[in-house]
């Protein structure tokens, strides 16, 4: 898997992302996150690479698909592998989900095939290695709670992103909140 190049900013569509989270090209050390409108929180691509290494699975795998394609979490959690074009390095987003409810994509726009690089499908492929739901009509981040049924759950997973990004910037040595 090579993981390691989209982490670090070596896979093309990474150094992309990265110099438009960081126009200027300096890290900026005020501050790990900066407040957004409706009190989203955006990570510089410094401290998301930071922050990466110290996800388990699958969590790291969504916020990377997130990040590489700029996906809301309602479209990344309602990935299908069926979604996943192996042969044209194609992703198609078809649906979001949005309190365990399916749904057509938020617009017309989202509903749009994304090309993949070869890193970002070898994290797929990974992934897909792991899972005990690798079927193609099987959601790409099944829930073992709900058997496969359902996807995570966007709070629940938004609950584990803040955490970790908590525990990974404590301003405390050795400090780890738990949920």
């Amino acid at each position: 898997m090579k993981l390691a190049s989209v982490i670090e900013g070596t896979d093309p569509l990474a150094r992309g992302l990265s110099r438009t989270a960081e126009p200027d090209g300096v890290g900026h050390d005020q501050g790990f996150i900066e407040a957004q409108p409706e009190d989203r929180v955006a990570l510089r691509w410094r401290k998301f690479q930071r922050l990466i290494v110290h996800l388990e699975e699958p969590f790291r795998t969504a916020a990377l698909i997130c990040i590489c394609f700029g996906l809301r979490i309602s479209e990344c959690l309602a990935l299908k592998w069926s979604d996943v074009d192996w042969l044209n390095s194609r992703l198609t987003i078809e649906r979001g989900i949005v309190r365990q409810r399916v749904d057509d994509a938020k617009t017309e726009y989202s509903e749009r095939p994304l090309a993949i690089t070869a890193e970002v499908l070898d994290v797929f492929t990974g992934w897909r290695q792991t899972t005990q739901f690798a079927g193609d009509e099987d959601w790409v981040f099944a829930s073992p709670a709900q058997i496969g049924r359902l996807p995570w759950s966007a709070p629940w997973t938004t609950k584990i992103l803040l955490l970790s990004i908590r525990n990974v910037f404590s301003r405390r040595p050795g400090e780890v909140l738990r949920m």
